[in-house]
């Protein structure tokens, strides 16, 4: 998990893409690069926006155990979510999936996924020319420290989730192509023979050895 954001640990830089740390299970806004890795493999580092270098993660194309392995790995990664406007309200209704924040502490605001539960709807305000909404939501948190928990919050701290492109970003895209590539030369390299054994009438002894490649 990244540590708390230093706003002068880094420079901003320019996000499309999220990823759900392992660690905490949050959302943060990412830079995706595929490296050389060791011998003929790659790598991908995951660079979060506004952290410094030090808390870059790296996976290895041949990391992965099998293709469930990688699928589960895929969905870690998504297209920003966008901050939802006071005039957006509307859009929002029971049983649907935003990612939304929540602060810990002073400085500590993190980004879960959570199931709205409840609108409730009141008339906006108009403050100084500009439509304010007054509705809260109830929300159902499905990660981080208060998944099963529910909470009700303001149109500020919820964002909505865009619709999942089949390509996010090419450098995942080819990372995942050549993980995949990797899981199958390594299933290649795997095989099976059968002894079978008669021990007599209606009775045999079955034997069975895999042998693996090097």
């Amino acid at each position: 998990m990244p540590p708390k954001r230093n706003p002068a640990a880094a420079s901003p830089q320019p996000c499309g893409i999220d990823f759900r740390a392992s660690d905490d299970d949050g959302w943060y806004g990412v830079q995706l690069c595929v490296e050389r890795g060791d011998g003929d493999g790659r790598r991908l580092r995951v660079m979060y926006c506004d952290f410094p270098e030090v808390c870059d993660e790296t996976f290895t194309s041949g990391g992965f155990a099998d293709e469930e392995d990688l699928e589960e790995f895929s969905r870690r990664f998504r297209a920003s979510s966008g901050q939802l406007q006071d005039w957006e309200c509307g859009e929002v209704v029971e049983g649907m999936t935003v990612c939304a924040s929540y602060a810990f502490g002073e400085g500590d605001v993190r980004f879960y996924d959570a199931v709205v539960e409840e609108v409730c709807f009141s008339d906006h305000k108009i403050i100084e020319g500009d439509e304010v909404c007054t509705c809260t939501f109830v929300l159902l948190w499905q990660h981080g420290p208060n998944a099963g928990r529910k909470t009700s919050t303001g149109i500020e701290h919820v964002c909505l989730l865009k619709q999942r492109s089949k390509l996010i970003d090419p450098a995942l895209d080819l990372f995942l192509e050549l993980s995949r590539k990797s899981i199958k030369s390594a299933g290649q390299g795997s095989c099976k023979f059968y002894i079978i054994l008669k021990l007599g009438p209606g009775l045999r002894f079955t034997c069975v050895q895999s042998l693996t490649s090097l």
